[in-house]
């Protein structure tokens, strides 16, 4: 008796996650070493949401949620609304010319 389990990461290319997260992660230091100030409290500044870096992990972590959202979707399904989303995307093209 042969089972077939299909596993949650079963199509997952891990080693391009990887990249996307070192890139991300460099990025965000990137920001952060041009705005360092010395002689400021820059985990205070982070915490109160005042400087760029922390805006930048901010953005940087909601797009993740939505990475693992496409991820886990069935390749099917994004395949099948695709015309959608190519007229939604030209509608927004065409509305920054308005």
């Amino acid at each position: 008796m042969s089972r077939n389990q299909k596993s949650i990461s079963q199509g997952i290319d891990f080693t391009m996650v990887w990249l996307y997260a070192i890139m991300v992660s460099i990025g965000i230091l990137c920001i952060f070493m041009v705005e360092y100030l010395t002689g400021t409290n820059w985990a205070q500044a982070f915490l109160r949401c005042k400087t760029n870096y922390r805006k930048q992990l901010i953005f940087a972590g909601v797009r993740a949620k939505f990475a693992v959202v496409i991820l886990l979707h069935d390749t099917k399904f994004l395949s099948a609304f695709a015309n959608v989303r190519y007229a939604y995307a030209d509608t927004l093209r065409l509305a920054t010319f308005v």
